[in-house]
Protein backbone atom coordinates (compact mmCIF):
# COMPACT_ATOMS: atom_id res chain seq x y z
CA UNK A 1 0.00 0.00 0.00
CA UNK A 2 1.65 3.66 -1.00
CA UNK A 3 1.59 6.07 1.26
CA UNK A 4 -0.97 8.94 0.73
CA UNK A 5 -0.71 12.44 1.76
CA UNK A 6 -3.50 13.73 3.29
CA UNK A 7 -5.72 16.58 1.15
CA UNK A 8 -4.44 20.28 1.61
CA UNK A 9 -1.24 19.13 2.94
CA UNK A 10 1.78 20.47 1.05
CA UNK A 11 4.37 18.34 -0.15
CA UNK A 12 7.43 18.33 1.64
CA UNK A 13 10.98 19.13 0.44
CA UNK A 14 12.69 15.87 0.15
CA UNK A 15 15.63 17.42 -0.98
CA UNK A 16 16.41 18.65 2.80
CA UNK A 17 16.74 14.86 3.48
CA UNK A 18 20.46 13.42 3.26
CA UNK A 19 20.67 9.89 1.20
CA UNK A 20 22.45 9.05 4.71
CA UNK A 21 18.87 10.00 6.51
CA UNK A 22 16.54 8.51 4.09
CA UNK A 23 18.39 5.27 4.52
CA UNK A 24 18.22 5.80 8.49
CA UNK A 25 14.04 5.86 7.76
CA UNK A 26 13.60 3.39 5.51
CA UNK A 27 15.44 1.17 7.73
CA UNK A 28 13.49 1.72 10.44
CA UNK A 29 10.51 1.30 8.42
CA UNK A 30 11.82 -2.29 7.80
CA UNK A 31 12.54 -2.79 11.10
CA UNK A 32 9.05 -1.83 12.33
CA UNK A 33 7.50 -4.02 9.84
CA UNK A 34 9.11 -6.92 10.24
CA UNK A 35 8.28 -6.35 14.19
CA UNK A 36 4.56 -5.99 13.10
CA UNK A 37 4.52 -9.33 11.00
CA UNK A 38 6.31 -11.33 13.87
CA UNK A 39 3.34 -10.09 16.53
CA UNK A 40 0.80 -10.94 14.41
CA UNK A 41 2.60 -14.57 13.74
CA UNK A 42 3.18 -14.90 17.51
CA UNK A 43 -0.38 -14.37 18.17
CA UNK A 44 -1.84 -16.34 15.74
CA UNK A 45 0.61 -19.30 17.03
CA UNK A 46 -0.57 -18.40 20.92
CA UNK A 47 -3.99 -18.95 19.63
CA UNK A 48 -3.23 -22.10 17.76
CA UNK A 49 -1.55 -23.47 21.04
CA UNK A 50 -4.14 -22.51 22.96
CA UNK A 51 -6.57 -24.60 21.23
CA UNK A 52 -4.18 -27.41 20.89
CA UNK A 53 -3.49 -27.54 25.16
CA UNK A 54 -7.69 -27.20 25.68
CA UNK A 55 -8.63 -29.81 22.91
CA UNK A 56 -6.20 -32.14 25.49
CA UNK A 57 -9.09 -31.82 28.42
CA UNK A 58 -12.09 -31.41 25.92
CA UNK A 59 -12.97 -34.01 23.05
CA UNK A 60 -15.06 -31.61 21.55
CA UNK A 61 -12.21 -29.44 20.64
CA UNK A 62 -10.20 -31.83 19.20
CA UNK A 63 -9.58 -30.78 15.73
CA UNK A 64 -9.98 -33.12 12.00
CA UNK A 65 -9.71 -32.50 8.56
CA UNK A 66 -12.28 -32.74 6.15
CA UNK A 67 -12.03 -32.76 2.39
CA UNK A 68 -14.91 -31.09 0.77
CA UNK A 69 -16.59 -33.98 -2.30
CA UNK A 70 -19.63 -32.13 -3.54
CA UNK A 71 -21.73 -33.41 -6.41
CA UNK A 72 -21.39 -31.32 -9.84
CA UNK A 73 -24.74 -29.34 -9.00
CA UNK A 74 -22.98 -27.63 -6.31
CA UNK A 75 -20.66 -25.25 -6.95
CA UNK A 76 -19.97 -24.33 -2.97
CA UNK A 77 -20.76 -25.04 0.42
CA UNK A 78 -21.85 -21.94 2.48
CA UNK A 79 -21.00 -22.62 6.42
CA UNK A 80 -21.07 -19.34 8.98
CA UNK A 81 -20.60 -17.20 5.44
CA UNK A 82 -17.11 -19.02 4.66
CA UNK A 83 -17.62 -21.02 0.84
CA UNK A 84 -16.19 -24.37 0.62
CA UNK A 85 -15.75 -25.11 -2.40
CA UNK A 86 -15.09 -28.84 -4.11
CA UNK A 87 -11.56 -30.43 -3.18
CA UNK A 88 -10.54 -27.97 -0.38
CA UNK A 89 -9.38 -29.78 3.11
CA UNK A 90 -10.49 -28.00 5.87
CA UNK A 91 -9.51 -28.17 9.40
CA UNK A 92 -12.97 -28.18 11.76
CA UNK A 93 -13.85 -29.52 15.20
CA UNK A 94 -15.25 -32.83 15.65
CA UNK A 95 -18.60 -31.60 15.87
CA UNK A 96 -18.15 -29.30 12.68
CA UNK A 97 -16.65 -32.19 10.74
CA UNK A 98 -19.89 -34.44 11.65
CA UNK A 99 -22.40 -31.46 10.54
CA UNK A 100 -20.01 -31.07 7.33
CA UNK A 101 -20.67 -34.26 6.35
CA UNK A 102 -23.63 -34.49 7.20
CA UNK A 103 -24.72 -31.88 4.60
CA UNK A 104 -22.34 -33.58 2.33
CA UNK A 105 -24.19 -36.11 1.83
CA UNK A 106 -27.61 -35.04 2.17
CA UNK A 107 -26.24 -32.88 -1.06
CA UNK A 108 -25.42 -36.34 -2.68
CA UNK A 109 -28.92 -37.64 -1.76
CA UNK A 110 -30.51 -35.27 -3.22
CA UNK A 111 -28.65 -35.85 -6.80
CA UNK A 112 -28.89 -39.17 -6.46
CA UNK A 113 -33.36 -38.51 -5.96
CA UNK A 114 -32.49 -36.74 -9.00
CA UNK A 115 -31.35 -39.68 -11.35
CA UNK A 116 -27.98 -38.30 -11.06
CA UNK A 117 -28.39 -35.64 -13.80
CA UNK A 118 -25.49 -34.11 -13.06
CA UNK A 119 -23.12 -36.98 -12.84
CA UNK A 120 -21.39 -36.65 -16.15
CA UNK A 121 -20.28 -32.96 -14.82
CA UNK A 122 -18.76 -34.35 -11.70
CA UNK A 123 -14.74 -34.10 -11.27
CA UNK A 124 -13.94 -36.66 -8.87
CA UNK A 125 -11.02 -35.73 -5.97
CA UNK A 126 -7.52 -37.07 -7.49
CA UNK A 127 -5.39 -39.15 -5.50
CA UNK A 128 -2.75 -37.77 -3.58
CA UNK A 129 0.63 -38.47 -2.36
CA UNK A 130 0.70 -39.20 1.60
CA UNK A 131 3.86 -39.66 3.28
CA UNK A 132 2.66 -42.71 5.66
CA UNK A 133 5.53 -42.04 8.08
CA UNK A 134 4.85 -38.53 8.81
CA UNK A 135 1.19 -37.73 7.17
CA UNK A 136 2.48 -34.95 5.19
CA UNK A 137 0.48 -34.52 1.73
CA UNK A 138 2.83 -32.98 -1.05
CA UNK A 139 1.41 -31.43 -4.26
CA UNK A 140 -2.06 -29.51 -4.47
CA UNK A 141 -4.09 -30.61 -1.08
CA UNK A 142 -1.21 -28.43 0.40
CA UNK A 143 -2.01 -25.78 -1.19
CA UNK A 144 -6.22 -27.08 -1.12
CA UNK A 145 -5.83 -26.90 2.71
CA UNK A 146 -7.67 -23.86 4.26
Amino acid sequence: MAYKRPSGRKAPEMGLLTEERKEELRLEAEAKVIAERTLAAEREYAAISLDEERAKFDPAMVMEEVTIDLPANSNRLLIDFHSLHHGQIVSVTAAQAVSLRDQMSRMWEQEKQAGNPNLKDYKPIKNYNLNAKTGEAHGAPALMRV
